[in-house]
């Protein structure tokens, strides 16, 4: 379920207020449904420290088994499916940058060259922001 713009706030102190509404209007129900709401907090700190000389944040750590993903009330159904680790050595790996064409299948190119599975992978990326309709006007007269 996709949090409210003031409970992000609160905890997001410094975070420009525009990354905040960005993020909760271009992304899809998918990203709100996968993640929880401190998982988007995380996710929002870390993004808003991105630049020229940061491009990109790797949050890695151990993969929940599947029973204890399942068991933590706050995630849904598709939540705890992607965190099935299926052993000891299973990783939860996320992955923030800015969304360049093909930048998921380089990724997950480079991790599958170094020698890891991929179980499962998402990616969610900012939607287009909603714009103006155009005002279309008729030569010598008003809008239509």
């Amino acid at each position: 379920m996709k949090p409210r713009r003031e409970e992000l706030a609160k905890q997001l102190a410094g975070v420009d207020d525009t990354l905040i509404d960005a993020h909760l209007a271009r992304l899809g129900d998918d990203y709100f449904a996968e993640f929880t709401p401190s998982e988007v907090v995380r996710h929002l700190r870390h993004l808003s420290r991105l630049s020229g000389e940061r491009p990109v944040v790797v949050l890695a750590e151990p993969a929940a088994p599947p029973s204890a993903a399942a068991d933590e009330g706050e995630r849904t159904a598709g939540a705890a499916g992607r965190r099935g680790g299926t052993g000891d050595e299973s990783v939860e790996c996320t992955i923030l940058a800015a969304d360049h064409p093909g930048l998921f299948a380089l990724i997950t190119g480079v991790l599958a060259a170094g020698g890891f599975t991929i179980d499962c992978g998402a990616a969610h990326t900012y939607g287009r922001a909603a714009s103006p309709a155009p005002s279309v006007r008729r030569a010598g007269g008003g809008a239509r």
